[in-house]
């Protein structure tokens, strides 16, 4: 069910209109370049990265806007049509706690990541009822562990403290960044902090991902102190936790991949598809100043562990097409994945294990864990 009720429908109001108080953006305007505006998606309900004008993600568009030389146009979402305006160009990218997700990474580019987070259950540790965002990722994992009709979905993420305090439901999910915010002394619980905050670039917007990403990697002083005002820990982002990162959405894929072979009789091998990627890679790792063997090994290595996390999907619709949405998401991520390297290589002797690893272990065995990191290691 969904609540739609009036409890912090001020403080979300006055968020959005502040979002919207610089200019109403139009619809027909040329973007970015061509307009000198930066139109920004965020939805003024999710601290510490965005709320009431102020927050994490705010303050780093403001920063990169004035890098950039252009001037903000604040533009609200909701989380549940976040997908479908990003889809019809309505910003150029979204800023505001934004989880990385195969799905979205589909749709259109999303940046490297800039902060780590988890799930928590705020409330009784073993709830009948809970209360959780509508839309998000945190919805995903709630119903992934409680049954339908305990859930109850706001679209106000302001409302869930009240929710529970008015005795409404008996828990609420939140995640690490927000829990702080929320929890107010309560029983709280946490998962590990694997979910990467990104920024979503609407479809086309190429230049401007590829800008961003750049000030993003030069600009990580800056991004040190910002999270330690916001989260109250500064989370680094060297060059080894942005591979990890890339690694990890490369292996997000493959139970999509999976899924739609299942549905079509397909053969999870197809040696030639991946001889086309080991050259395609070596040539690359050549044109970056690196030795193409080595990294050819590593390529041939992920496609192997590829081909492992495929056999062991389970059972499941296809949600996103092999070829129109995840070959060219990956193709996507394969320069991405060889400059990271290069910058790994560059740092010198990186020791691949323990936390850093972490957003691998959704998808990677223990053993594969260890295999992968030796390889990336000894790279």
């Amino acid at each position: 069910m969904s609540l739609q009720g009036s409890r912090g429908r001020s403080l979300l109001l006055g968020s959005l209109l502040f979002l919207v108080t610089a200019a109403a953006p139009a619809e027909t305007e040329p973007l970015t370049e061509q307009s000198g505006v930066l139109r920004v998606g965020t939805s003024g309900d999710y601290p510490p990265f965005s709320r009431g004008g102020e927050g994490f993600d705010v303050a780093v568009a403001r920063e990169l806007a004035e890098t950039l030389g252009l001037e903000i146009v604040w533009v609200p979402f909701r989380w549940p049509t976040l997908t479908s305006q990003i889809e019809s160009g309505d910003f150029d990218l979204a800023m505001g706690g934004i989880t990385w997700r195969a799905e979205r990474a589909a749709v259109g580019r999303m940046s490297r990541a800039l902060a780590q987070g988890g799930p928590c259950l705020v409330g009784s540790a073993d709830p009948k009822s809970i209360a959780v965002n509508r839309g998000g990722i945190l919805e995903r994992w709630a119903r992934s562990r409680f049954d339908d009709r305990q859930v109850t979905t706001t679209d106000d993420n302001l409302e869930l403290p009240e929710l529970l305090a008015d005795g409404d439901v008996e828990a609420f999910v939140t995640d690490s960044f927000e829990v702080q915010h929320f929890s107010a002394g309560r029983s709280t619980s946490c998962e590990p902090p694997v979910d990467r905050k990104v920024y979503w670039f609407a479809p086309g917007r190429t230049e401007l991902a590829e800008a961003v990403d750049r000030w993003i990697a030069e600009n990580e002083p800056t991004l040190l102190e910002l999270r330690r005002t916001h989260f109250g820990t500064a989370q680094p982002r060297a060059a080894e936790q942005h591979l990890v990162d890339l690694l990890a959405r490369r292996f997000a894929f493959m139970p999509h991949v999976a899924r739609y072979k299942r549905e079509r009789g397909l053969a999870i091998a197809d040696l030639a598809q991946e001889a086309r990627i080991l050259d395609g890679a070596a040539r690359a790792a050549r044109e970056r100043g690196l030795e193409p063997e080595p990294v050819r090994k590593l390529f041939a290595l992920w496609i192997d562990l590829a081909k492992r996390l495929q056999e062991r999907t389970g059972p499941a619709a296809a949600t996103l097409d092999l070829q129109t949405q995840i070959r060219p998401a990956l193709l996507r991520l394969t320069p991405r994945l060889l400059d990271a390297l290069a910058a790994v290589q560059e740092r010198g002797d990186v020791a691949f294990d323990g936390a850093l690893m972490a957003p691998l272990g959704q998808w990677l065995l223990p053993e594969e864990l260890d295999e992968l990191g030796a390889a990336l290691s000894s790279f």
